[in-house]
């Protein structure tokens, strides 16, 4: 075994960290829409040709961001045992942690970021109403009570980087579960 691959799996790492932080760091300043690959490579410090060997481009480098903070939320989820839709307040308190990213994204009208975020929460919760329903779950019920989930979860948090409403993350997840819930184990039930 060559001595020079963990060290070469560790400038790999950091190169691709480099890169999502130029991600975040640009976004802020400028939105997405408006980033270019320029911007990243000269933010990150690093070369085209080394960009293009970990990403195939800018909405590439974006899907590993949301990949990273799926992976991070599922995690969290899971020390929440239990719990119908664990994720959300560990997401809420994401969102206010990086209130000004998320403010810029839903003032822009960020369509990419947005998409890539909904497609995200739309897979969590799914996998969350198939966990909580089990197999027997009708299939159209499922997804329509997934659809309308997802809807509302990115209406609150479309509203609340919005708003000028000073709520904390843990009220808002609190009223969002509040509003959601009373009806969802009866719209996914069995069609029997």
């Amino acid at each position: 075994m060559s001595t020079s691959a963990p060290h070469i799996d560790l400038r790999i790492q950091r190169t691709r960290e480099a890169l999502l932080v130029s991600l975040r760091v640009l976004m802020s300043e400028r939105g997405y829409e408006r980033l270019t690959i320029q911007n990243l490579l000269d933010h990150a410090r690093v070369g085209r040709a080394t960009f293009y060997t970990h990403f195939d481009g800018k909405d590439d480098l974006l899907s590993a961001s949301v990949g990273g903070l799926r992976r991070w939320l599922t995690h969290a989820a899971a020390q929440r045992t239990g719990e119908r839709m664990a994720f959300t307040l560990p997401f809420f308190q994401h969102l206010e942690s990086h209130a000004s990213l998320y403010r810029q994204t839903v003032r822009r009208g960020e369509v990419t970021v947005g998409r890539e975020i909904r497609t995200m929460l739309r897979e969590m919760i799914r996998d969350d109403l198939v966990r909580q329903t089990g197999a027997g779950a009708d299939a159209a019920s499922l997804t329509l009570t997934t659809e309308y989930l997802t809807g509302a979860l990115w209406s609150t948090i479309a509203w609340w980087m919005s708003s000028e409403q000073a709520m904390q993350a843990v009220d808002v997840d609190r009223t969002f579960r509040r509003l959601v819930f009373a009806g969802v184990p009866g719209a996914v039930s069995d069609a029997r």
